[in-house]
């Protein structure tokens, strides 16, 4: 089992530089089709988590 996980961390690695272009490739197609760019990457979950603290944190909260 640990030569497995070893073998994998070394091939994760050896081959740092393709994960990260594959990432930053992924991240700048994911961007394209947006008007506020690297700012929504950041901003959307933002968004989700407070949405989900006022329904959840607030709103249940006051039922009760």
């Amino acid at each position: 089992m640990f030569k497995s996980i070893k073998y994998v961390l070394q091939e994760n690695f050896h081959n740092l530089f393709r994960i990260y272009s594959i990432s930053k490739y992924e991240l700048l197609g994911d961007m394209r089709d947006s008007k506020l760019g690297l700012f929504w990457n950041f901003a959307h979950p933002l968004i989700q988590v407070l949405t989900y603290w006022f329904a959840f944190g607030i709103v249940f909260e006051k039922k009760q």
